[in-house]
This record gives structure tokens, sequence and C-alpha cells, in this order.
């Protein structure tokens, strides 16, 4: 049985709430700035973001999102692509809201998998591997709503460059990210934006490296209302890699996967059967109890 069907790029996301019920899953064919999908945001100093054909996925379909990071590396270098829901726009002095729910609410999320992988080639550390951010906004938190970013790496999951920790490369990797550890980069506090060196002027708002999702008090009204999965900044050395399948699961079947296949505007997507979902998620937990017995 599947639990998707193929459907236009730009419609699916453009849906009613209504329609949103049905699982759906959409190609991806492009990101580049500018789109109203997922889009380049953060593409700098040789860095690249793109759906390729370099690396097939590993539910059959002919390509990925493809991520490099030229060397030698540093601050500068970074590649990073952003989706952000259909109903979220910036508001002068309130900061970037979704005004009608975003995907759903933090307190119905059920699953997010995400299919990742690292070429052999890549010489950055090797407990890197591409990062995934998770957009929160809380109506209740200060009179105009506070927004964060919670981001998940490898490197505070398990895996770290000493051989014997890292990360796998040369395979597909299936992760679960909703039962692992997020920090927090705040994005606006009470409406207003975030300064840059706030994490630094307040490390423990930010690092801490020991809290799931769920774990970081979220009030019940707060909604997801974007993602983004990116490479660097500041790694040292190059990375070649590769990131497909973004599969979001709410409670009541609200899903959304997301297949990364070259080609331009909407394209054919591969649809998944529960047992095939179900097999990813076996995997990722096989794969999160090897790297947390490293």
């Amino acid at each position: 049985m599947q639990i998707c069907r193929p459907i236009a790029f730009t419609a699916a996301l453009l849906a009613s709430p209504s329609v949103w019920a049905v699982p759906t899953l959409v190609g991806v064919g492009d990101v580049s700035p500018g789109r109203t999908q997922w889009r380049q945001i953060d593409v700098r100093s040789g860095g690249m973001a793109r759906v390729t054909s370099a690396q097939p996925d590993a539910m059959g379909g002919t390509g990925s999102l493809e991520l490099q990071l030229p060397a030698p590396g540093d601050d500068s270098f970074r590649a990073e692509v952003e989706i952000l829901s259909p109903d979220t726009a910036l508001h002068p002095g309130r900061g970037l809201i979704p005004a009608q729910g975003g995907y759903g609410l933090v307190s119905d999320l059920r699953d997010l998998l995400v299919s990742w992988y690292r070429d052999s080639r890549s010489t950055a550390w090797a407990g890197l591997g591409p990062a995934v951010r998770v957009y929160i906004y809380d109506p209740d938190l200060g009179v105009n709503g506070t927004s964060s970013i919670m981001i998940w790496e490898p490197i505070y999951n398990g895996y770290a460059p000493r051989p014997a920790r890292a990360v796998p490369v040369d395979q597909w990797v299936h992760s679960r990210l909703d039962d692992e550890i997020f920090w927090r980069q705040p994005l606006y506090l009470d409406g207003q934006r975030v300064p840059r060196g706030f994490c630094g002027a307040n490390p423990s708002e930010c690092y801490d490296y020991s809290k799931r999702l769920r774990d970081w008090g979220f009030g019940p009204r707060s909604v997801i209302f974007g993602f983004s999965i990116s490479a660097g900044s500041g790694w040292t050395g190059s990375f070649i890699g590769y990131v497909d399948n973004f599969n979001l699961e709410l409670n009541g079947g609200r899903t959304w996967i997301w297949d990364f296949e070259p080609g331009a505007g909407p394209v054919p997507a591969i649809c998944e059967t529960r047992e095939a979902r179900r097999e990813r998620r076996r995997q990722a937990r096989r794969e999160r109890r090897r790297a947390r017995q490293r």
C-alpha cells in the first residue's frame, strides 16, 4: 500500500489544509535562488547546492540534493537550501509568522525522517555530515511571539572525527531526527531579530547538546513553519554530500515527502510503500544505536 501520490511541485505546497490531510509526495527538481519552494538561501565561497543525478537516492530515484564545499574550507564556505510553509510571511516588528499554523503543531510531530550521504572524497572532519534545521514559532512566548531554528547535526548524535565513530561514507544513512539531539539558534525574540552574537553571549540558550526536540519546552501552540538543509560553515577541508527523501509526518496522517529529482519544474514522484517507510524507520533506529555505541 502506498502512503503518497504523485502531485505537482507547486500544487502540493499551496493546497488547502483539507487537502493536506492526504499524504503528499513532492518531486523537487530545482533549488534556484528566489523560488517559492525549496530554494538556495546561503551558497557562498564556491559552495554548491543543487539537484543532480550524481548520486541517485536509495528509494529508486534518479538523483538527490547535492551539497559541495571546496577546500580549504572556513567560516565563509557554505551551501544551504530552505523551505517555508506557504502561509509564512515577514511582519515588521513581529518577525516571521505562519499565519495559518505552518505545517502543524510541534506536539503533533510523529516522524521527521531524512536520508543523507557523505562521499569518501570529502576531507572535512569525519564526524560531519549534512545539517537539518527545523523552524519553530511559539505565538505565546512574548507579546509578539518567538521563533527559533532547531539544528540537527550528525556530530552531536553519536558521530565524531575519530575513525571508530566516523560518519559512514559512500552509503545512504537513514535518520529519524525527531528522536535525536538538536541545539537552538533563536531567530526572533518577542518579534525582534536576534543579533548575530546572541548565542556567544548566551550559550545556555543555544548550545545544549543533550536535548531532543521535544525537550526544549515549546508551548502547546508552537508550530513548525520551515526547514533547511546545509553543509558548512566553519568546516575545515572539502565536503561532498547528498540528501533526499525528506519526510515530515504529523498526527492525523498529514505527511510530506520531498523527493529531490533532477529536472525542471514539476517532476514525476516515486511513491514509498508503507513497508518501505517502516524499513527506513528500522534502519534509522539501527543506525542510531550503532552511532551511540561507538
